[in-house]
């Protein structure tokens, strides 16, 4: 069995920078189906409206493949 990847906000949020070897490794991870937390959907959430400027339903777009596309997962105790 292989071990599930947790990714950061901040890795997440490197498919929207202008470095494409990052997107690239942003999208070899997604393909994956890594584990996100509730706190960095909303950490993403938060940059792409904040600092990137996104309309409303582009970051909605991004939540939906996200949720599509990971495992989201709720953090307590028994996580960490």
């Amino acid at each position: 069995m292989k071990d599930k990847v947790f990714l950061d906000s901040n890795v997440i949020l490197y498919a929207f920078g202008g470095e494409r070897t990052r997107k690239e490794v942003v999208k070899n991870l997604i393909r994956e189906r890594p584990l996100l937390s509730v706190q960095v959907i909303n950490e993403v959430i938060n940059v792409l409206i904040k600092k990137f400027n996104f309309p409303i339903h582009e970051v909605k777009e991004v939540f939906d493949f996200l949720k599509a596309n990971t495992e989201i997962i709720l953090v307590n105790l028994h996580i960490i």
